[in-house]
């Protein structure tokens, strides 16, 4: 076996030019694993991190219709009685079911489509969004015929609450814009949005069919309290409240990693099916060209399992070198890629099982060729071609 083995890294090493291709094809294939398992476990880490960071512990409870004859104060101080809340509020954009709306400035043509978002004072301190210009109504259940506009739209109609170009006709009735609002960090919706108080979308007759509530809750206790808002904030049918939360980062990066180790499946697959149809075809080369070496070891007493052997030894040192130089080649990517995203990249210890199995994918696809090589009859191989 020592013997075999002595040869066949002879073998490789003299040979070395002509197995560059495959052990690169090899190398290429196991660094394209390593980098997309490594980057990808790394991006999902990060993400999960990320959200962990700014995760605001915002919830989201959507009441029934009939939360829109509740004044604010009352739904208000109904879920401040839970303890959790830090702030809370009306905020309901389109995706709490909020309408598009015919926005048109005094000295436009036409009206444009826009987005609204019923909202109060409260609902816009809840979500993080200030007012840069102007004021909101006095009172948080918007009495007066008054709307606020989103800092992206207020631009893009020219229209200040400041400088007397403050009026709107909104499905064709003139209100006023009392001021401009700008979304919070996290959020983008009412920066190109018409934001109306709760009366004034009812007297526009778009109040949705759903009230949603932004809900600050203390830090790490959102889920404690999407258990109790329910009942707290509409006692009378809670089963009809829906509640929403920010996603769990533990949950997120399982998630991700579902999808990219799926993705790294196919890869594999693809390298795996690449990297055996090389070698065999490389190894069928060298038994091809060594015939005479084959048939003077066959004249000189050598045995068909000791050539077999010595061509399996060499396809399968072959992968393995592939492997490792692979490994380095996408750890080094890998490295390189996190840098420059500034992440610290994440290496499972699972993958350093690329090394074995290179060299069980090398000793697998030289199996054939060794074979072929173990049965050729001896004065075959040293016939002169």
């Amino acid at each position: 076996m020592n013997s075999a083995l002595s040869i066949s890294v002879l073998a490789v090493t003299r040979r070395w030019r002509r197995q560059l291709l495959t052990v690169a094809a090899v190398a290429v294939g196991t660094a394209t694993l390593v980098c997309v398992q490594g980057l990808s476990e790394t991006a999902a880490h990060e993400t999960a991190a990320t959200v962990d960071r700014l995760r605001s512990n915002r919830v989201i409870a959507a009441l029934p219709h009939d939360a829109w004859t509740r004044s604010e104060q009352e739904l208000t101080q109904r879920i401040r009685t839970t303890g959790g809340a830090l702030r809370a509020g009306t905020y309901t954009d389109s995706d709490g079911g909020a309408p598009h709306v015919s926005a048109q400035p005094p000295l436009a043509d036409e009206p444009v489509r826009v987005a609204s978002v019923i909202t109060t004072a409260e609902g816009l301190d809840a979500r993080g969004a200030r007012i840069v210009a102007g004021t909101f109504s006095a009172d948080p259940d918007g009495i007066a015929d008054g709307v606020l506009i989103g800092a992206a739209l207020a631009k893009e109609l020219r229209l200040s609450p400041t400088d007397g170009s403050n009026t709107l006709r909104v499905n064709g009735v003139s209100v006023f814009v009392s001021g401009v609002v700008r979304d919070g960090l996290d959020g983008s919706s009412a920066n190109t949005s018409v934001l109306l108080p709760p009366a004034t979308a009812q007297r526009l007759g778009i109040l949705p069919e759903q009230r949603a509530m932004q809900i600050m809750a203390h830090a790490g206790n959102a889920d404690a309290l999407a258990d109790v808002l329910p009942v707290a904030v509409f006692p009378e049918d809670p089963e009809n409240v829906s509640i929403g939360t920010d996603p769990s980062p533990e949950q997120l990066r399982r998630q991700l990693l579902s999808g990219s180790r799926a993705f790294v499946v196919s890869i594999s697959t693809i390298v795996l099916i690449s990297a055996l149809a090389g070698f065999v075809t490389t190894m069928q080369i060298a038994v091809r060209e060594r015939r005479r070496e084959i048939g003077i070891g066959r004249a000189m007493g050598e045995t068909r399992a000791s050539i077999g052997t010595r061509f399996l030894l060499e396809a399968t040192i072959l992968g393995l070198i592939g492997g490792a130089a692979g490994f380095a080649l996408g750890v080094l990517v890998a490295a390189t890629g996190a840098q420059l995203q500034n992440w610290s990249l994440i290496l499972r210890p699972e993958l350093l099982l690329v090394l074995p199995a290179s060299a069980l994918v090398g000793a697998a696809a030289g199996a054939f060729p060794a074979w072929t090589a173990s049965r050729v009859n001896p004065a075959d191989l040293l016939r002169t071609e």
